[in-house]
């Protein structure tokens, strides 16, 4: 999700829920432009064994949160988002949609 798509997005969901457990975990592609500490930080999310994987309490302590900017800074995107949404719902559409995206619902 940090590179903008789910890990194995382009395999069937059905198929993924049986890699899961049976492959290592996904890895990025441009390992590079991530700093060590989130690297560490999502290594330590995707052990697949719980007794072995960081607990929430670990995890909040680590120094990629500790670093992190406040979640305040998302509230921004939120409202943006909550805005779209609404618009959408009252058949409000931006310009690069001219109609209604079926099968959707927006909530």
């Amino acid at each position: 999700m940090a590179e903008g798509r789910p890990p194995y997005g382009d395999i069937h969901p059905m198929r993924v829920i049986f890699m899961i457990p049976s492959k290592p975990p996904p890895s990025f592609r441009n390992i590079d432009q991530w700093t060590p500490e989130f690297l560490d930080f999502v290594s330590k999310c995707l052990v697949k064994n719980p007794d072995n994987r960081a607990t929430a309490a670990e995890l909040l302590n680590h120094d990629f949160i500790k670093i992190s900017k406040p979640a305040a800074i998302l509230l921004g995107m939120i409202n943006e988002a909550r805005e779209i949404r609404e618009n959408l719902q009252n058949g409000i559409y931006p310009a690069k949609l001219s109609a209604p995206l079926e099968n959707n619902n927006f909530q």
